[in-house]
């Protein structure tokens, strides 16, 4: 008996797109959402949904708990993604 593959994780995100994670060591006041670009869908490390992350140093982590800030109204006020698309420009260069 065949069975179609679930196909969930490769439709939520895009590559490079711009999302915010949680970041779980920090608390109140600091922010527990960090910036970051989903790298890609991470293979044999937590569960289907678990991505690649590119952050603000430029290492890449693996996170589920995450969103999307493509949309404006989706976007954390207090997060921005310039020094963190300033870091991966120096480190590919």
């Amino acid at each position: 008996m065949n069975e179609t593959p679930d196909i969930s994780p490769l439709l939520n995100f895009k590559f490079y797109e711009k999302i915010v994670y949680l970041d779980t060591p920090d608390s109140f006041p600091e922010p527990r959402e960090k910036p970051g670009r989903v790298w890609t869908r991470s293979i044999n490390i937590g569960d289907a949904m678990t991505y690649g992350i590119v952050t603000e140093n430029g290492t890449i982590i693996q996170r589920s708990v995450m969103r999307s800030v493509e949309e404006e109204d989706e976007m954390n006020k207090q997060i921005s993604h310039d020094t963190l698309d300033c870091v991966i420009g120096t480190k590919r260069a």
